[in-house]
């Protein structure tokens, strides 16, 4: 994001850039992760058993932050922190 913007690209083409760079690796590595977290589920100690799911479900939550509310945020607070990056 703040290479583009350095780089002159507008906050939507930077957040565009930065999502299209970035995206499926983060949709990758948190599905990974979900799922062996989701393997203790197969275990009979409760407490791992529920560690695994709600590990799970907090990378799940995590995922669709960083897919929609910072993408969101960005563009919100876009003008600002555009003017800090041009200036460093």
């Amino acid at each position: 994001y703040t290479a583009s913007v350095r780089g002159g690209a507008t906050v939507e083409q930077a957040i565009a850039s930065a999502m299209s760079e970035t995206g499926r690796p983060i949709v990758i590595t948190s599905i990974v992760l979900a799922g062996g977290f989701l393997i203790m589920l197969v275990g009979k100690f409760a407490p791992s058993s529920n560690f695994g799911l709600v590990s799970a479900v907090v990378i799940f939550a995590a995922l669709v932050a960083d897919l929609v509310l910072l993408p969101a945020a960005l563009l919100l607070a876009g003008p600002r922190l555009s003017a800090r990056a041009k200036l460093k």
